[in-house]
């Protein structure tokens, strides 16, 4: 199966196909209204993947017209949970990047951990007078900001 364009007419808008049927070339169309069409698109999921396919006959003559993909809620379970699977081990990738590997996580808590003991260092709480004010130690600041560099 392939994409050949987009059309929007009297009947719809959709995208036109060519199918390959029994070694045959032959025209199909899916409709937006009833298939998810984008996903017909190259590179996307349903690129060369076989669907369900409905012959077409005009009613007085009783000849092919052409094929029309099924609607989705008519496509086979098999199409369905390919699709399915795809979406969740899409969505799965994309929201366990946001999660830090246990390495690079120990190693920023260490690097907060070392830091706030240097700020310790700086700031020591002085309780004299009943109000605590922080004081800073000269030259701490400045070797802070050598450790940053």
């Amino acid at each position: 199966m392939k994409t050949t364009c987009r059309f929007k007419d009297e009947t719809g808008e959709g995208v036109r196909l060519q199918l390959d049927l029994d070694e045959k070339i032959v025209e199909g169309i899916a409709y937006l209204a009833n298939f998810p069409c984008g996903l017909l698109a190259p590179g996307a999921i349903f690129d060369g993947i076989e669907i369900d396919i409905i012959p077409v006959y005009d009613k007085i003559k009783c000849h092919l017209i052409r094929y029309e993909v099924l609607a989705w809620s008519n496509q086979h379970d098999s199409i369905k949970a390919f699709a399915m699977s795809f979406l969740l081990s899409s969505m799965s990738k994309a929201y366990l990047d946001q999660i830090p590997l246990e390495s690079d996580q120990s190693k920023l808590s260490l690097e907060g951990e070392l830091f706030r003991k240097k700020l310790d260092k700086i700031f020591y709480k002085d309780k004299t007078m009943g109000m605590e004010t922080f004081e800073v130690l000269e030259g701490e600041i400045d070797d802070l900001e050598e450790d940053n560099d």
